[in-house]
Parts: C-alpha cells; structure tokens; sequence
C-alpha cells in the first residue's frame, strides 16, 4: 500500500485519537469540568473506534493486504500489476456485493440441507406443512372436527378392557378403553352417568366406543373448549393431543394449554404435556401417566402422527421405559428415540388391525384418510448432550435388531457401545444383561450369566450416582426376577457337576432376587398376571433351596467369596416382558 493511501485511510480515526488524548490532558478544577471532560473523551474514543473498525471494514485490512500484495508479484493482467492497490479493492468491493446479493439464498438453501440432514432416518414421512388452526365453540364440533384423530391416539394409550375389570387401588371397573363410568343418553340426548362395577355389562367394541365419545362429551370436552375460548391459537394437532392429555384427567387441559400458549419451540410444545397438577411423577400412577404424555406431547410438536400410532402395537407403548423418552425433566424427541418408541411389540395387533375388526373402527380409519398428517418438526435441540443420546440410541436399535436374530454376541457389542456413549441409556443396560443370559442359555456359560448380573450391579451403582433418572416398580421387578433365572441358571449347572455347595449358594441368590420382584411388584402397578409369575418363582427356589442348613452367606464365607455375597442391590431397569 502507497504511505499516500495508507495516510489517507488512518487520517480521521487518528485524527479522534488525537482528539481524545488532547481532551484527556485538559487539567480541571470543578466536578462539571471533569464530567465534562470525560464525556468528550468518551464520545472521541468512541468515534475514533467506529472510524477505524470502517476502515479495517471497507479500506484496509487482511483480505485487502493480501490480494494486493499478489498482484503485485504474481499477477499476469498487467492492470492488476500496476495498480495493485486499486485492483484489491475493486476485487474485495465485488465479493461484499456477491455476498450481499447471494448471501440470504445461501443461507437459505444451508438451512434447508441442514434441517434435511436432521430427519428422522429410514422413514416415509411427508412433506411438512403449516399446522392448522380450526375454531370450534362448541363439545359437539369437537366431536365431528376431530373424533377420529382422537380414538386413533386413545386406542394406542388406553389398554382396551373387553371386560370390566377393578386396577389396584381403585374403586370404580375400567370399562372397555379405559372409561370407568357407565353412560347412557335419554331420548332428548342428555346423557347421565353411574360408576362402572364389576356388574357393569360387558359390551361390543361398537358400544364401548359410543362410551368413549359419551365420556368425552359429559367430562373432557368441558376443559377443552374452555381452553380454546381462552388460547384461540391451539393448532388442531395441540387440540388432539390436549383430549388425550386429558381423557383420565380433564383438569389439566387448561394448564397444559397456558403452557402451549406462551411455548416458543417444538420442545417446549412436547414439554407443556408434563403438567399433571398435583400428581407426583414418581408414584406408579404418575409414571405411567407421564409416559403416555410423550405421546401426546411429541404428536403435538410434530414428531409422531397419525399414521406412526395407526401402525403400532396396540398397547406397546408400556412396554417403554420413562429413562428411554425423558432426561433432565425434557422428553426425548430426536429420530432415534422416536424409532425405538414406534418399534415396541406387545402380543396385541396394530391399532390399524384393531380398528379394522368392526363397524365404528373401520369408520374411524376411514375418517382418517381425510385427516393432514402434520409434521412440524424432526429430531430435537442440537447441542452436544442431546447428540450423544441419539447416538446411543442408534447403537441400540441396532443392537435390537440384532438381538431379535438371535446374533446376540453382536448385539452385546453394540449395547456395550451404547453404554459408553451415554451412560445413562438405561435400556441398554437391560439388553446388554439379557444378550448376555441368552449366551449363557445357548452356551450353557457360567461366564455369561455372571457377566448378567454384572451389568446389572454396573446399572444399580450408575442409577445411585444419578438421582435424576425415575425408576420404575414394575421395570424394577422385572430386572429382579431376570437376574433371579441368571442365578438359577448358575446353580444348576453347579448342581449338574455335583458342586452343591455353590449349587446351594446361586439358588439362595436367585430366591433373593425373585422375592425382591415380588415386593416391588406389589408397588408397582403391573397386575395379577406378573404377580403370580413372581410369587411362583419364589414358591419353586423355595423348594429348590429345601431345608438346607448351608446357608447363603455360610457357603460364601466357606468358599472365601463374602465379598462377593453382599452389597448386591439389583435394581437395574430391565425391558418388561422379554423374560418376564
């Protein structure tokens, strides 16, 4: 660069430098003079500032110095040669107009490839659209606008009962789709209600769905269109996941919609769902209300649709864990987590085969065709926690998949692999433990069943250490009585060499773990079924165990393995009926 150019470029932020200094220097005798004094100071230094981050902006800078100092020496065009200074500049100018002029379609055409790379993998979705905001005042239009989005979802989350049946620590029978109220409409369409008992007659899938839409119509609707008077805003997908919310609990529509009201992402959308007033989330109730709640959540955010739900086990959403779809007070909502979510099996069929067994059902499924299925969103928040939950999550669907085809070595590697990603991934405790006990049945491997039982040890420690994750009874129980068929395991295959004594000593473990599921079992919420599985395998170790006099911890000391005998809490969640 000329000293001619380069003194005309520094001329006016160093001519306010000078300025600065000047007025810096006056020596003043009042407080005014000196407030005076270093306001003009300020207001120099500032402008002297702006002046030359416009110079190293527009005039004078890296890029410039560089690309003059190349046509100067390596330039072929003789004009560049020459003028390198001018040629820099001209140069420079043109980029900053390219940027200018390109720049937002770039950014554009970035955002989009970066939005696509965050799809959820290996899916069919559509093309995302607008959520759409329908007004209704009334319980009837609700009814006709959304009834068939509505027993899609409440198909999938209420266990369907074809009988009445009394739960645990209830008073009034769940009656078909969990309704616990018998409902009948007079002649004039007003409908009455009276609790649901054991005497309630068992009804067809047709009349239990006309309960369903009687329910909805006398209790849940009421909260609904209070709330829409009141959030007008509520897109269509938020209304449909806001009667599942409240099905059961009605009184929460209108904190959950405050909440939706002032929620700014796809994850404060999805989170709105977690507000269960004064229910604790801890209780088995809680849990289990709180688990069917990502459903509602992630439909509402866009994750999951119609379509997902109408192709998914009937009921299979029990079978997830809480650990697996929420952390730090946040629901799970990346692809992979959402992949694990849809894959649950359970015995049931589809909610499309379901619906498709009788009359009302396959009017609903052909309601539904009618229906937009809306996709807002794809994945969740970036940042470098969620990345490494995902991460993990990919591993164990894959492990899954593996482990479904019986390569259950290959499946522990990757649950393994899980595990050290995220060593909160609490599914893949359970799996790495199953994989493991299924090598010790196909190999008949003292090694394999011991390494079970580590790992759930490995998974009781992490949990102490972690009090944030929420445990689960029925999940608790479950990994009881599966460490409880390792340590059987071990034990006859002692009994086979004819080693009793440690026979003796893995079948005593074994009767601890299953009384252990047991007790939590009763906790739990899981039913009579698993119940009696649990209080049988006590009765049978019990009979195993007999009468001998060689005790647990005699036969540990006598084999110099006391270490080995205590402090072995299992508490490991472990996926509910695998073996169970």
């Amino acid at each position: 660069m000329s000293k001619k150019f380069e003194k005309i470029v520094n001329g006016p932020h160093r001519a306010f430098g000078n300025a600065r200094k000047n007025i810096a220097r006056i020596h003043t005798q009042t407080k005014k003079g000196a407030a005076a004094k270093y306001t003009g100071a300020g207001v120099a230094g500032m402008i002297e500032f702006l002046l030359w981050a416009g110079k190293y902006a527009v005039l004078d800078n890296h890029v410039t110095r560089a690309m003059e100092k190349r046509f100067a020496k390596k330039s072929k065009d003789s004009f560049a040669k020459k003028y390198p200074n001018l040629s820099s500049h001209m140069m420079y100018y043109m980029m900053l107009a390219a940027s200018v002029i390109a720049g937002p379609k770039a950014y554009e055409a970035f955002s989009e490839a970066e939005f696509h790379s965050n799809e959820q993998p290996d899916s069919t979705r559509q093309e995302i659209v607008q959520p759409t905001v329908t007004a209704f005042s009334t319980k009837q239009e609700v009814l006709d606008l959304y009834w068939n989005a509505i027993a899609i979802g409440l198909t999938e989350l209420e266990t369907y009962r074809p009988s009445p049946k009394i739960h645990r620590g209830e008073v009034r029978a769940t009656n078909g789709l969990g309704v616990t109220y018998y409902y009948t409409r007079d002649a004039n369409g007003k409908i009455s209600r009276k609790n649901a008992t054991l005497k309630t007659p068992a009804m067809s899938y047709d009349k239990n769905y006309e309960q369903v839409r009687m329910h909805l119509e006398y209790e849940t609707l009421r909260s609904l269109v209070n709330a829409k008077k009141k959030y007008p805003n509520l897109t269509d997908q938020q209304v449909v996941a806001l009667v599942w919310a409240g099905f059961q609990r009605p009184a929460d529509i209108m904190r959950i919609s405050s909440r939706l009201h002032t929620a700014q992402t796809p994850q404060q959308i999805a989170d709105a769902f977690q507000d269960m007033g004064g229910l604790s989330p801890d209780g088995p109730w809680g849990k289990g209300t709180l688990k069917r709640r990502w459903i509602c959540g992630a439909y509402a955010a866009g994750v999951v649709t119609l379509d997902d739900l109408l192709n998914m086990d009937r009921d299979a959403f029990s079978k997830v864990e809480i650990n697996n779809i929420m952390r730090k007070k946040h629901f799970l909502l990346g692809g992979q987590t959402v992949k694990f979510v849809l894959g649950r099996k359970n015995s049931n069929n589809t909610v499309r085969e379901f619906l498709a067994g009788f009359d009302t059902g396959r009017k609903i499924l052909a309601g539904e065709k009618a229906v937009v299925h809306v996709h807002t969103m794809v994945g969740f928040e970036d940042n470098s926690e969620n990345a490494a939950i995902e991460n993990s999550m990919r591993l164990l669907n894959k492990g899954e998949a593996d482990f479904k085809n019986k390569k259950y070595k290959n499946a522990a590697d990757l649950f393994a692999q899980a595990i050290k990603i995220d060593p909160d991934n609490m599914e893949a405790y359970s799996s790495l433990a199953l994989a493991y006990k299924r090598m010790g049945d196909k190999n008949k491997s003292i090694q394999y069943y011991e390494k079970c039982c580590d790992v759930v040890r490995e998974c009781n420690a992490r949990m102490d250490q972690n009090k944030s994750l929420l445990l689960d009874y029925d999940v608790k129980a479950a990994s009881y009585y599966n460490a409880g068929r390792a340590y059987e395991a071990i034990a006859e295959i002692y009994q086979a060499r004819g080693d009793n004594l440690r026979a003796q000593q893995n079948y005593a473990q074994a009767l601890q773990a299953y009384e252990a599921a047991k007790q939590n079992c009763a906790r739990g919420g899981a039913g009579k079924k698993r119940m009696d599985t649990y209080d049988q395998a006590v009765k049978n170790m019990k009979k195993k165990v007999g009468n001998k006099k060689t005790s647990f911890l005699d036969a540990s000391k006598k084999l110099g393995n006391h270490a080995h005998s205590v402090d072995f809490d299992l508490s490991v969640l472990a996926r509910m009926g695998r073996d169970a």
